[in-house]
């Protein structure tokens, strides 16, 4: 098994190189990433020297093949400048290695009668039942009686809830039956064809044919929650091979499973057998270990890309812990099926009627991931009401038609360029800042900027992540939730250039998957040539990386330089990006220590932001420049501190899209504004204080500014990671959430219910009937600019 694990070590440092290029997974969104990536370099060496040792003891005890051993091992390092040879190069190593290895002759199990067949089929699929419910009742017990004591799934709903959820579990049961009969049909088909060749040539087959049954069985599960990501990654290489080598190593066990089975009725409990080898105790500790280990990637304490494993991982050990269940109590379990099965058809039909109502579907994806589970099967279709708006032409009205007004995008009329800093503070929430009345002196300094600036106490972001939230903000514009398009529209840079601004300082990462690169500046010209000096500074794009102080400080030499050759910072156009109060929050050198929770390290970084700002407004203010810049301060968006369950989070919930917003203008003077705006509004306003313009979805915000209003006009935002969108009604009131990928809804009346506890979707159908016409007509409009439902994924609307 030397070339094996060679193959195994060169496809784990392959696919670890291809990730970490990709930017796709930052470090800090799986913190065992930054240790993870390390290892590819020692993986990789590793693996020569498997290869040179396998090919030196072939050599020495004169094996077969030696040649198509060094091919293989060759193709498999060529797979450096050529992935996709990865998997060919193994598979040929792969049948080196099995067609030398002998063993005695296989017997392979007899025909079965259809009677005991599917008794003992079906037995194993009732199996299922006694564990799916058990683990559904559990995970209510240990979790979801805490989401009723605080408010985030009502009394009222528990006894409707727990009906659904004895459905969503009879839908796991299901799930898990569909994948196990899968297996067992297949390996049965090919065991019986099998039986017609000579035994030395029908044992080894059955071994290899069963074993690639499995082995398809795991692949397919695991894209379940994996597809999209595998496919723009350029990952099948890898899977592949990986897929290759788990039937490699599974050989023995796959050998010792048909050994054990005397006819086709014993294949559920032959089954059981592959992860404990002859022991099926040994087995279910084995399964039930591995699950307990895979806790944290199930229920992360920090909403990320962890809880996206849960469907593979629960349906491999539901998989086979309960086909080990079946092994170890079929007897018993003969004399109990009528019961389990009149359990799974109550469940069944529990699925079919409560499973329909949309408010009961959200507390299943959002707070039980158990339910989730069994609401996301293939059937799940048949009881969605709301999935699917947006692929065809709208059948009801859009009931807020009217286009924004068309004035609001005017340039200012000055022939004034002054100088724009734009300062995002990534998740910064306004709710803990002081000044928007928290308790905890956060944010000293912008505060004492208000004292001459615009406050907008009712901003949100049209996104709730920074891969959305950065390009909606520079582009002005409603733009795809797909991380890795290069296609966007310009950013505001472009009209400033063409106004004549000739200095851009701007903070970006070392990728374009978040938009915030070099290149997602850039865009908008015909060529290099035509483009003015950028003068970018480049930082890693990891979490826990936070060189705020350094931008600071680079931003202040570059101020300082332009201040001294020209005289006056006219024409001059920064960007900075700080990180601080983005997760994970540490509060490292704390400028406020507030205590050690998540919530007092979040606002010791919002301190950590201020007192930096406070660096540049007093560097500006005794040079006598600060009343002739344009200064603003917001977020790309929000981020969860426990309100739904949940740190961090990507769903479009209050925390999540509302942002602070402060606009400080060379002669202006305090205000505070609770007109309801957006942060595709702040391209607009900041050209039209240069006196330009440029087409977009937002509109300029200074008729606020000199005491006037803007027409009221819906609003939508997107969920950066799901196929879900938040719709606002005109005035801002209520607020329908639409996962259009799961097919949930919930409707909030914000202003009697701020915090959003109360689902009135059920209780007021036609409002929500109106809010989903409006994001029907909404989607369907932009389907070929920010219609794609997937995150990773490109996507071609039908009939484009």
């Amino acid at each position: 098994m030397i070339f094996g694990a060679a193959a195994l070590a060169f496809t784990l440092a392959s696919l670890l190189q291809t990730v970490e290029r990709s930017g796709a997974v930052p470090p800090a969104e799986f913190a065992p990433a930054a240790v993870v990536f390390r290892a590819a370099l020692p993986l990789a060496v590793l693996a020569v020297l498997l290869l040179v040792l396998d090919l030196a003891l072939a050599l020495r005890r004169r094996a077969p093949r030696i040649a198509l051993r060094l091919a293989a091992g060759l193709v498999i390092l060529a797979s450096v400048w050529f992935p996709g040879l990865l998997p060919l190069g193994i598979l040929i190593g792969v049948i080196i290695v099995l067609g030398t290895e002998t063993g005695p002759p296989l017997r392979l199990p007899a025909p079965a009668r259809w009677s005991r067949l599917l008794a003992t089929w079906g037995l194993a699929v009732l199996a299922l039942v006694p564990a799916v419910f058990l683990l559904v009742g559990l995970e209510w017990l240990l979790r979801g009686r805490g989401f009723v004591a605080r408010g985030l799934v009502a009394e009222d709903l528990v006894v409707p809830y727990l009906g659904a959820a004895a459905g969503y579990a009879a839908s796991a049961v299901l799930k898990c039956a569909l994948s196990l009969l899968r297996v067992l049909a297949l390996s049965s088909l090919a065991l019986l064809l099998l039986r017609r060749l000579r035994p030395t040539f029908a044992g080894p087959l059955a071994t290899w044919l069963v074993g690639l049954i499995i082995v398809q069985e795991q692949v397919r599960i695991l894209l379940m929650s994996l597809r999209d990501e595998v496919a723009q990654l350029d990952l099948e290489p890898h899977l592949g091979a990986l897929a290759i080598l788990a039937f490699l190593f599974g050989q023995p066990l796959v050998r010792n499973m048909i050994t054990r089975c005397h006819d086709l009725a014993d294949l559920p409990r032959a089954l059981a057998l592959i992860p404990g080898g002859s022991a099926p105790r040994r087995g279910l500790l084995i399964n039930t270990l591995v699950l307990i280990g895979f806790l944290p990637l199930l229920y992360p304490g920090v909403e990320d890309y962890r809880e996206r494993f849960f469907d593979c991982v629960a349906l491999f050990a539901m998989l086979f812990s309960t086909s080990l269940l079946a092994r170890l109590g079929l007897p018993r379990l003969a004399r109990l099926w009528p019961l389990a099965l009149l359990v799974l058809l109550a469940g069944l039909i529990a699925f079919f009627s409560l499973g329909r109502r949309p408010d009961l579907r959200l507390i299943a994806y959002e707070y039980s991931r158990f339910g989730g589970f069994g609401a996301s099967a293939p059937w799940d279709r048949w009881v969605a009401t709301s999935a699917g708006i947006g692929f065809a032409a709208p059948a009801t009205v859009n009931p807020w038609a009217a286009a924004p007004d068309a004035d609001s995008g005017r340039p200012s009329g000055s022939a004034a360029r002054p100088p724009i800093l734009l300062f995002l503070w990534d998740a910064a929430r306004p709710d803990r800042m002081s000044l928007h009345g928290y308790d905890r002196r956060t944010t000293p300094a912008l505060e004492r900027l208000a004292a001459s600036s615009a406050v907008f106490d009712l901003a949100r972001s049209t996104a709730t992540a920074t891969t959305l939230g950065v390009r909606n903000m520079l582009s002005g514009r409603y733009n795809s939730r797909f991380m890795l398009a290069t296609d966007h529209p310009p950013f505001l840079v472009s009209a400033l250039a063409a106004r004549g601004y000739d200095d851009f300082f701007v903070t970006v990462t070392d990728n374009d998957f978040n938009g915030i690169s070099d290149e997602s500046f850039l865009r908008g010209w015909d060529s290099a040539a035509a483009r003015p000096a950028f003068h970018f500074e480049t930082y890693p794009n990891r979490d826990h990386i936070k060189p705020d102080a350094e931008k600071i400080a680079d931003l202040l030499d570059h101020l300082d330089r332009r201040l001294r050759e020209r005289g006056d910072l006219d024409r001059l156009f920064a960007y900075v990006h700080l990180t601080g109060t983005h997760t994970p929050w540490r509060n490292d050198q704390p400028v406020v220590d507030y205590g050690s929770s998540a919530l007092d390290r979040y606002d010791g970084e919002m301190r950590k932001l201020d007192a930096l700002l406070d660096r540049v407004l007093r560097w500006l203010e005794e040079r006598g420049q600060l009343d002739d810049c344009v200064v603003m301060v917001t977020a790309d968006h929000g981020t969860g501190l426990g309100e739904h369950g949940r740190l961090a989070g990507f769903l479009p919930y209050e925390e999540q899209l509302r942002i602070p917003l402060l606009l400080h203008v060379p002669g202006g003077s305090a205000s505070r504004i609770e007109a309801p705006v957006a942060n595709i509004d702040i391209a607009p306003t900041l050209l039209a204080l240069a006196g330009t313009a440029m087409p977009g979805d937002g509109r300029s915000l200074l008729p606020l500014l000199a005491g006037g209003s803007l027409p009221p006009r819906p609003l939508v935002a997107f969920c950066a990671f799901q196929d879900s969108y938040a719709v606002f009604d005109p005035e801002g009131r209520f607020k329908l959430h639409h996962h259009r990928g799961r097919g949930y809804e919930a409707l909030f009346d914000l202003g009697n219910d701020p915090r959003e506890r109360e689902n009135l979707v059920q209780a007021e159908p036609a409002r929500a009937a109106e809010l989903r016409a409006y994001l029907e007509n909404f989607l369907w409009q932009g389907r070929a600019r920010y219609g794609n439902p997937f995150h990773y994924r490109a996507w071609r609307p039908a009939g484009r």
